[in-house]
């Protein structure tokens, strides 16, 4: 009979305690989520310096202080300061040591914009500090859940030094590949510092190219890896593009490597209690929609014709959004009858051709550069159309807000914008979502943005792919399921 599952979920940032990127966010909403459908499980990531014990209420626990950590034969001392995430009784442990931790900033210097040089033995104690709390605590989790580069030795530490132990015998672990662009490389002669066995020092277990790798240490090590989409893991498994040379090594995993992808958060985004928006509205009663697309026009300076087509964007304006294929279609876009609303932040080179553009077609494309939460809200709601031609997305989440309040997405179908979203062409408008792009090519662009202004032009149609959206489930909830179902398949396997 399989244990009951019970997760220590790791991560060197978790919101709203450190943030650096979308990891952050996962590393509250899933934790969170998967307390929501039962699941015991706990958190734990560094007590850096700048967060406040005060503000994130954190208390001492008398039996986690001056718990001994030794790494390349020196012992250290490690303070566990105990928080839950907010509002919530999800528990949080903070592990605290000066040396390592009590900094600015969570890997990078800020006087210098680069690296702490010694990041390598930073999380390699990160990682060995958070047995040697298991163990004080009493506390046999069945599953250690670890997140990116710098959780990529606690699987081998378990291996190599603490499975021994009857202890931690039992415990499985399973390795989160959130993106393969930042894998933690360091000089290979920091493997003695960071206890790496001499014959492990090697490119079966965590070198690359001659370098320590952690996120590779990872792959090799765990029990199981998982990754943020199943579109993503065959990518990662197939093409050293996307998985930045990594390829064989995913390859390698076979049935121990899925995908799993990232959920919306509900509360936040719902078009039925949304306050954000002028008006609510639901699958069954769509009315709003329209008196919300009607607001977005006019904020952005648009004169509003209900039968006229919005098509909305909302990015960053960088290469991989593939803002340049975006800008170029824009007049071909604006040939047809439709107006466009624009949200975006990025080089100033591309807000000045935008505003061009706006200028070049008064009354048909309205456009702001700065980040307003309501304003994307707004357009989520009051655009009929969102595209979104990505060359790459390993853990988008606006199509999936897209789909939240029925604006019928345009993707190019890479990472989960594949795994999300029905295309129309290849289902039937009993099931499908939106439509995705054959090529990323202005031609396919302009293609694809034609076929879903003649569907939008057939109402009966349009509606039927607009309640489809917003029937689609991807909230926190399912993916938190997704991955209970996981923890218990990795605790049936010896």
């Amino acid at each position: 009979m399989a244990k009951p599952v019970s997760v220590l979920y790791v991560s060197t940032e978790v919101s709203p305690f450190a943030k650096t990127g979308s990891l952050a966010d996962v590393a509250n909403a899933l934790p969170m989520s998967l307390f929501n459908i039962g699941t015991e499980i706990r958190v734990v990531m560094p007590k850096y310096g700048f967060i406040s014990e005060r503000r994130s209420r954190l208390h001492e626990v008398i039996r986690l202080k001056d718990i001994s950590v030794t790494l390349n034969g020196t012992e250290r001392k490690i303070n566990v300061r105990v928080g839950v995430l907010p509002d919530t009784r999800v528990q949080v442990y903070f592990i605290d040591n000066e040396e390592f931790f009590k900094r600015d900033s969570l890997y990078t210097n800020p006087k210098t914009q680069s690296d702490y040089e010694d990041n390598h033995v930073r999380f390699a104690f990160f990682a060995k500090s958070i047995f040697e709390m298991l163990k004080r605590l009493g506390w046999q989790p069945t599953i250690i859940h670890c997140n990116d580069w710098h959780t990529g030795l606690i699987p081998y530490y378990l291996k190599q030094y603490y499975r021994q132990d009857e202890f931690f015998s039992s415990m499985k672990t399973l390795f989160t590949v959130h993106t393969t662009a930042y894998q933690g490389i360091f000089a290979s002669q920091g493997a003695s510092e960071i206890d790496i066995a001499p014959d492990h020092q090697n490119e079966d277990v965590i070198l690359q190219n001659g370098s320590l790798n952690f996120l590779k240490c990872g792959i090799t090590q765990a029990d199981f890896v998982s990754t943020i989409s199943e579109r993503y893991a065959r990518d990662t498994a197939e093409t050293p593009e996307v998985s930045n040379g990594l390829h064989p090594y995913f390859k390698k995993l076979s049935n121990h490597y899925t995908g799993i992808s990232n959920g919306l958060d509900y509360k936040v985004w719902d078009p039925e209690k949304d306050k954000l928006i002028p008006a609510n509205y639901s699958a069954d009663h769509l009315s709003g929609k329209l008196e919300c697309k009607k607001a977005i026009v006019e904020k952005l300076g648009l004169p509003f014709n209900e039968s006229t087509p919005v098509v909305g964007i909302v990015t960053r304006m960088v290469d991989n959004k593939s803002i340049d294929l975006m800008i170029d279609v824009i007049p071909d876009l604006l040939a047809k009858d439709i107006q466009l609303v624009f949200m975006g932040q990025g080089e100033e080179k591309y807000q000045k051709v935008l505003e061009s553009l706006k200028n070049r077609y008064p009354g048909r494309m309205g456009v702001t550069f700065t980040h307003d939460h309501q304003v994307s809200h707004m357009i989520f709601a009051g655009a009929d159309i969102y595209l979104m031609p990505s060359k790459f997305e390993n853990s988008a989440a606006s199509h999936l807000s897209s789909l939240r309040y029925g604006t019928i997405p345009v993707v190019f179908p890479t990472g989960n914008l594949d795994d999300c979203i029905v295309d129309l062409k290849q289902s039937s408008v009993k099931t499908a979502t939106g439509f995705k792009m054959a090529a990323l090519t202005r031609e396919s662009l302009i293609e694809t943005v034609s076929l879903a202004l003649e569907t939008y032009g057939n109402r009966d149609k349009w509606n039927h792919l607009v309640r489809n959206a917003m029937a689609a489930d991807f909230s926190w909830e399912k993916t938190a399921a997704d991955y209970l179902a996981l923890y218990k398949k990795l605790l049936k396997e010896k």
